[in-house]
């Protein structure tokens, strides 16, 4: 029996007691081999082409199945010369030349549109930064004139700075302490009246903070190129992205400078190279790449009103089987995400003279899933009017470009938290306009929605918690998704309180 030789470009490393490692500079692993797998390696080095099974065997002195098994899990690792591992070689080089020089390999979206339209939402409702010590010094003598003009605009009496717990740079170390730009009543301080940056307009963009330099870009290096996608946390996606915007293309000369920066810093996101479908690794990035672009012409072709199609189509094509059950599964789900939440609420301290914490978020995420249930889950899940159809499609179009789902731990899992964080998104859009007694929901609510849940769904605290609750995400929002929408009315006992408005 032939196999294999091995690639190429590894190397062997023998030890003085006759075991020694084969090393893969390309992949960065070194694995560590006995004597008897050492001299397999060293046979199936010389080879130079496919090596008979049974002479190797006898070159050793092993049994012929234990060098098979041994063999195989080589072939496994693609450390041997098999067509497989010239496409994943290939790759993994075509990604290296991509880190290199970031800058000369972007990839847009075709067709895609993007221009700020200066809403200033992107400098509030959550932290800003951190800010790095070049940005600092990047400021330096400007700050003697910025910082009156924001404690004279924001009446305020605090640092425009602040440096959160830890041995960072004020405390003359390295630890884990992070310099953030300070918030007044929700938003950062440099934010004028106008919705622009005070930075910005005295020295220039190339003087903000990276992440503020960075959003709404969302930019994944891949071996085909850095991508380019428009995050949907930008609360004016809509119009920020409408036919009369300039396509993305246009920025190309700021993306450049952003992703060099990005990459100098260390800070570009690199896409998982191989994704798992159905508990399968796929063979390479070109065969996610084939199937992305099935699920590409699967939004392309659907009308955006009906999601319980859309979503449907995408979970047929990534093996989705009906289980039957979505209803106690989603009640489950939705125990299971909101336990975490409200532990991280009341770990928020209350304000005092000293600092406020602010968890507008949280709350809307936690009310929402409160109120998933029912005649209200109902809504949510229900036909889209002609303008949040196009926020749905243009938001799975992006996320799909930016390689959203291949992050998750399977494809499927990564498909079941779109869905889940689109239903989220509109749960909170219904519980904000009854807020301020509103009925109807815009596409702007559906919008702010789709804001705060994709901040949750990406928020550190709870990307363990996602992870965990990956089969069930499966399990409800791909594998019964036609259940879920069809059944969602009835996921509860109907509500026989009576319900009384006070304030």
């Amino acid at each position: 029996m032939s196999v294999p030789p091995l690639r190429e470009d590894v190397a062997l490393e023998p030890r003085d007691d006759g075991g020694g490692s084969l090393s893969d500079p390309l992949f960065g692993r070194r694995i560590k081999l006995d004597a008897r797998g050492l001299g397999i390696c060293r046979a199936l080095a010389r080879a130079g082409g496919p090596a008979e099974l049974d002479a190797i065997a006898s070159e050793v002195g092993a049994p012929l199945e234990v060098v098979r098994g041994f063999v195989d899990k080589l072939v496994a690792l693609d450390l041997c010369a098999t067509e497989r591992a010239a496409v994943r070689v290939a790759e993994r080089r075509a990604l290296a030349r991509v880190m290199r020089e970031p800058a000369r390999h972007l990839a847009t979206l075709a067709g895609a549109r993007f221009a700020c339209t200066m809403c200033g939402s992107c400098c509030g409702g959550h932290n800003i930064g951190p800010v790095s010590e070049a940005v600092l010094d990047g400021l330096g003598a400007a700050m003697g004139a910025i910082e009156p003009e924001v404690r004279a605009a924001r009446r305020i009496d605090k640092p425009v700075f602040v440096v959160l717990p830890g041995a960072g740079r004020d405390a003359g170390g390295g630890g884990d302490a992070q310099v953030m730009c300070q918030v007044s009543d929700g938003s950062c301080v440099f934010l004028d009246d106008l919705g622009r940056c005070r930075i910005h307009a005295a020295l220039g963009g190339d003087k903000k903070p990276l992440p503020c330099r960075t959003f709404p870009w969302e930019l994944v290096a891949t071996p085909g190129g850095v991508r380019v996608a428009v995050q949907r946390e930008c609360r004016d996606f809509l119009r920020a992205t409408a036919d009369e915007q300039p396509l993305v293309d246009e920025s190309r000369a700021e993306l450049e400078a952003l992703v060099a920066a990005l990459a100098e810093a260390g800070g570009l996101p690199v896409a998982r190279s191989l994704p798992v479908l159905r508990g399968r690794e796929l063979d390479s990035w070109a065969a996610w790449e084939a199937i992305e672009s099935e699920l590409m012409a699967i939004v392309a072709t659907c009308d955006g009103v009906r999601p319980r199609e859309t979503f449907a189509a995408l979970a047929a094509r990534l093996g989705a089987a009906d289980r039957g059950g979505a209803g106690a599964s989603f009640q489950l789900w939705r125990e299971h995400l909101k336990s975490p939440l409200e532990t991280m609420r009341r770990a928020a301290p209350a304000p005092d003279e000293r600092v406020r914490i602010r968890i507008d978020a949280l709350e809307l995420g936690l009310e929402a899933l409160e109120h998933a249930r029912g005649w209200v889950l109902a809504r949510a899940l229900g036909e889209h009017d002609a303008e949040v159809a196009r926020l749905f499609k243009s938001h799975l179009e992006q996320a799909l470009w930016a390689t959203t789902i291949v992050q998750a731990s399977s494809v499927e899992a990564g498909l079941g938290r779109l869905v889940a964080e689109w239903v989220l998104a509109r749960l909170i859009a219904l519980v904000r306009a009854r807020r301020v007694k509103r009925f109807h929901v815009t596409a702007q609510d559906v919008q702010d929605g789709l804001t705060i849940a994709s901040f949750l769904f990406r928020h550190d605290d709870l990307r363990p918690l996602l992870t965990q609750l990956d089969p069930l995400t499966t399990a409800v929002f791909v594998d019964d998704v036609s259940g879920l929408f069809a059944r969602a009315a009835d996921l509860d006992e109907p509500d026989r309180r009576a319900e009384l408005v006070k304030f």
